[in-house]
């Protein structure tokens, strides 16, 4: 049991062996470091944002890829479909419009 004492000596040495100063420039240097890794972290944390947000893009753009092959129309977005000049307001007809290729103006 004696190497118990021993180590309770020890850390009681160290413990009391600290002065203001020792403290002052510890706590200094804690201080300096979460300075310096702050940014770093508000960093890391802005690029995951823009990453999370570049993948939900991608996904909504291949949902709606998907949508428009298999239905040959883009998704309403939640609005109801204009009504076709020679058809009549409350007709139920539901059958897709077909999609149409961008047309580059010259």
């Amino acid at each position: 049991m004696e190497w118990i004492e021993n180590r309770v000596a020890r850390a009681a040495r160290w413990l009391t062996s600290w002065n203001p100063a020792d403290v002052l420039v510890w706590l200094f240097v804690v201080c300096v470091t979460c300075a310096l890794l702050g940014p770093w972290l508000q960093r890391s944390r802005d690029e995951s944002r823009r990453v999370e947000t570049m993948d939900r893009l991608r996904h909504m753009g291949t949902a709606m890829h998907s949508y428009s092959e298999l239905h040959r129309t883009l998704p309403s977005g939640g609005r109801p479909r204009p009504a076709a000049p020679n058809r009549a307001p409350n007709d139920t007809d539901t059958t897709p419009s077909p999609v149409r290729p961008i047309q580059d103006t010259p």
